[in-house]
């Protein structure tokens, strides 16, 4: 099982996973200790164009998603509530 442990400061963060990068979450296994990297991001082209990257949360599969409903004119909102989630709707 992973359990969350730190959270990599911004300085950190430049320096080891480029400036794209906005944070990193660290989760380590209670059973083996494997330590993972989980990346956020300031921008979501690195999600969209880096095959490397298919894994966030909702807020960075959010930002895709409106950029790709920007780019084919579409007209839609961000949605959130009190959980933290957010996701699109799109007007039809």
């Amino acid at each position: 099982k992973m359990v969350y442990v730190d959270m990599m400061s911004d300085t950190d963060v430049i320096s080891k996973h480029g400036t794209d990068v906005s944070r990193v979450h660290i989760y380590k296994c209670s059973k083996c200790n494997k330590v993972k990297y989980f990346k956020r991001f300031y921008f979501c082209d690195s999600l969209i164009k880096d095959k490397q990257y298919r894994r966030g949360w909702c807020g960075e599969h959010v930002d895709c998603f409106a950029a790709i409903l920007n780019a084919l004119d579409y007209k839609w909102r961000f949605a959130l509530d009190d959980t933290d989630h957010i996701w699109i709707e799109i007007y039809s």
